[in-house]
């Protein structure tokens, strides 16, 4: 995973929206499951039902929200325009930890905070 020395987000985005801002697979998926749902009688549900089961989507705004707390950022609901320098790298340090990366490229990670 690689955190940015100065991350940026669409200011309107919570910060919990954030953290489905980067694609990823999981959050990929979580959008094809949304889309999935609105085409009634999909006949891929079942397989990407198994995949999200498989990548343990189900799970991922818990994730999200936990690892948010444990850096200290609570409000979930909060737009990111509205952070400071070090809730907003405290936000993209959650992004980089919540795809359980094995290895970690931090550009200056204690700046601003």
């Amino acid at each position: 995973g690689y955190l940015e020395q100065s991350p940026t987000y669409p200011e309107e985005l919570t910060v919990l929206e954030a953290c489905f801002y980067h694609g990823n697979e999981t959050v990929n998926l979580i959008r094809e499951y949304e889309h999935c749902l609105e085409t009634p009688g999909n006949p891929g549900l079942d397989d990407l039902l198994l995949r999200m089961d498989h990548a343990n989507a189900w799970d991922y705004e818990r994730k999200a929200k936990q690892i948010l707390s444990q850096l200290n950022v609570r409000h979930f609901s909060q737009p990111v325009g509205q952070l400071s320098g070090g809730q907003l790298k405290r936000v993209a340090l959650a992004n980089v930890l919540i795809n359980e990366p094995d290895f970690l490229m931090l550009d200056e990670p204690t700046n601003h905070l």
